[in-house]
């Protein structure tokens, strides 16, 4: 299972430090979503869906960051176009008939 990825070109990790100065809202540098971006407050995992969402560039707390607190967003994936497998019924052909 070591090579799971091979093939997935959109894997593409950007880190981006947002800083201390606390809040709810903060700006993200290319679309994204929630289970593809990691975000880490003081240090500590926060949970997708739980302690955060993003919509588009945005990314929200549920509660607000106490300024002072670092807050550090891995985005795991660059959002386009995901590879798609080839249409099976094209390629299989045995005896001129298709197996579906």
């Amino acid at each position: 299972m070591s090579n799971f990825l091979v093939g997935n070109t959109n894997y593409a990790p950007v880190w981006k430090d947002h800083g201390t100065g606390g809040g709810t809202s903060y700006t993200l540098d290319g679309s994204g979503t929630a289970v593809g971006t990691l975000v880490y407050v003081g240090g500590s995992i926060q949970e997708p869906g739980v302690d955060y969402s993003i919509s588009g560039t945005s990314l929200s707390m549920t509660s607000a960051i106490t300024a002072g607190i670092g807050v550090l967003t891995c985005q795991l994936y660059a959002l386009g176009t995901v590879n798609v497998p080839v249409d099976i019924k094209r390629v299989m052909n045995v005896n001129k008939e298709v197996i579906v």
